[in-house]
Order: C-alpha cells, then structure tokens, then sequence
C-alpha cells in the first residue's frame, strides 16, 4: 500500500509543482521574483498530499492474487570430472 501511495505522492508533486510553475512564470506580473518558486513549491505540497491519499486509496485495495504454477521443465548444472554439463528435463502429463 505505501508503494502505492509514495508512487502518487511523486507524480501528484511532480505534475501540480510543474503547473504551479509553469503557470505563474507565463504572467509577468510574478515571474519576475520569487513567486515563481513559491508557487511551485506549493503546487507540488497539494499535489504530492493529493497524489497520497489517491494512491493510499488504490493501494489499500486487493485487486489481485497469484498463485505458483508448476511448469513441466526443470534445469539443472551437473559438475562432472573436469567438466559442467547442463541439464534439461520435460515432464509430459
């Protein structure tokens, strides 16, 4: 579950930081200071806190389960008198 929501968090912070940015250096009124950076930091903190919660939702869900499957192969190494062999064997049912 935390996977999940550290993965949201990212891309939450990552895409709002961008657009947080982006949009206030578009408007010369504020890009010319530090609103700019402010603006991108908080952008990316809602949307890293939003991200969070949505990937902790996703995350906390059981969505799959897998089980073992027996494959009919097996490999092998067989050391010898100075030599290696590989081995393989097929089991047909």
């Amino acid at each position: 579950m935390w996977s999940v929501a550290g993965l949201g968090f990212l891309a939450g912070a990552l895409v709002r930081g961008v657009i947080g940015y982006v949009s206030l250096h578009s408007d010369p009124a504020y890009g010319a200071g530090h609103e700019g950076r402010l603006g991108a930091a908080l952008g990316a903190l809602i949307g890293g806190g939003v991200g969070l919660v949505i990937g902790a939702v996703v995350g906390s869900r059981q969505t799959e389960s897998w089980e073992g499957l027996r494959l009919p192969i097996s490999l092998g190494i067989r050391p010898g008198a100075g030599t290696v062999s590989c081995v393989a064997s097929f089991t047909l049912r």
